[in-house]
């Protein structure tokens, strides 16, 4: 239920999403020893190495398209990333 709120998506579509990572060997679940209802994700390590991969990836993807912009550009995607992330943080823990 709290990756459900953090991804900002449907429990049953998290649930999917786990399943899927589990199956693929991406990521394992142990019983959280506080609540034995709740289980806590760790990613494999084959899911530590595609994270890797992925990540950097993204951070260059990222960079790239960030280039493209102009000082004024980037100062209001600075601006309007800012302003949704705040929003999205204080939506998710509220």
């Amino acid at each position: 239920m709290d990756l459900s709120e953090k991804l900002l998506c449907t429990k049953g579509n998290t649930s999917r999403i786990i399943q899927g990572m589990l199956n693929d060997d991406l990521i394992y679940r142990l019983e959280n020893p506080e609540d034995r209802r709740s289980f806590q994700l760790y990613l494999s390590k084959q899911g530590e190495q595609i994270y890797k991969e992925v990540s950097l990836e993204y951070k260059e993807y990222v960079k790239e398209m960030l280039s493209k912009l102009n000082e004024d550009q980037l100062e209001v995607f600075t601006k309007i990333s800012s302003s949704i992330e705040k929003e999205l943080s204080s939506a998710v823990y509220s």
